[in-house]
């Protein structure tokens, strides 16, 4: 039995919490961070399930200044993201910094875990419940951008599903405030390539300089996300390793081949997410317009007839759905 001391909530400090039973495997595992669920009692004593996302800091000289550093960042992640307030934007509960070797985010516990491992739970699901959960995806990144936060890591992994079963993005900027050196071994090319803007991950090869984090880059991602609800795999499936995704990448962004409509993706999803997937970032719609497109497709069915001549594409799909 642990426990988990001074969990930080915004600039609150809460009583402790114990660990009553320690989990000995992660559920999840990245290049710099593994995620457990632990079962605690509060001060209330009430039993409760909750995520531990540990980070992973170089075990060298520098360990303490490594883990002083990673503290630093995940205090900035969690005071940020006490900040928003919206139904579909995920916050962590808090900080706790004895959990293990470094600084560990503290989660809510999603009983239906992310919206790819939901719709394989439930392969009946019809075209309308991806849609909802589209829907409420879009309007998370709306939120954000209109405050003009980019998310840097939207992906099915970080979409998770809430018991009333909705979607919550979570994990708003941990990538880009968090998960940057944490461990200068693990530093490289992970699978969050496959959801990742070419520019973001190649620069501008006009300008011959590195793009950073985008609203662009992030409806990107959120397309390549929306595009999983039906095909329920990371993009570029085929595709085995990570280093040759990025390789394909850098021939679409050349103009040596293109995106094509996966074969479970129905046609008028397509047609409302093809533009988002442009190799020029500003060929892209905002959050907004991209949202609209889908609170119009929820007002009908999907079995629409749509046209390929481009920009007139959603003109018929709206005079169909008047």
């Amino acid at each position: 039995m642990g426990n988990i001391n001074s969990v930080y909530q915004g600039s609150l400090v809460r009583e402790d919490i114990h660990v009553l039973r320690r989990s000995s495997h992660s559920l999840s595992s990245s290049r710099s961070s593994d995620i457990f669920a632990e079962v605690v009692t509060g001060s209330q004593g009430a039993d409760k399930k909750i995520l531990v996302k540990q980070c992973r800091i170089a075990q060298d000289q520098n360990v303490l200044s490594n883990r002083e550093r990673m503290f630093s960042r995940l205090l900035a992640y969690i005071q940020l993201a006490q900040r928003l307030n919206h139904p579909h934007v995920g916050k962590p509960l808090g900080l706790c910094h004895n959990y293990g070797p470094a600084a560990a985010t503290v989660l809510p516990f999603y009983r239906h875990g992310n919206i790819v491992d939901h719709l394989k739970r439930h392969p009946a699901s019809i075209d309308g419940v991806r849609l909802s959960l589209a829907t409420e995806l879009l309007k998370a990144v709306e939120y954000l951008h209109r405050k003009n936060i980019m998310h840097g890591n939207i992906r099915a992994e970080n979409v998770l599903v809430d018991d009333d079963e909705r979607a919550v993005l979570c994990d708003t900027q941990y990538k880009l405030i968090v998960d940057t050196d944490s461990d200068p071994e693990n530093v490289g090319i992970d699978s969050s390539c496959r959801w990742t803007a070419p520019e973001a991950l190649i620069g501008d090869p006009l300008l011959d300089i590195a793009v950073g984090p985008s609203k662009a880059a992030d409806i990107y991602a959120v397309a390549m996300t929306i595009a999983q609800l039906w095909t329920l795999q990371p993009p570029f499936a085929h595709i085995r390793t990570d280093i040759t995704v990025v390789a394909t990448l850098i021939k679409l962004a050349e103009g040596a081949s293109s995106t094509d409509r996966p074969d479970k993706v129905p046609m008028v999803i397509w047609a409302a997410i093809e533009d988002c997937l442009s190799m020029s970032p500003s060929n892209r719609p905002g959050a907004s317009e991209l949202l609209l497109r889908f609170e119009r497709l929820n007002e009908g069915d999907l079995d629409v007839v749509v046209s390929d001549d481009g920009c007139q594409r959603w003109l018929i799909v709206y005079e169909i759905r008047s």
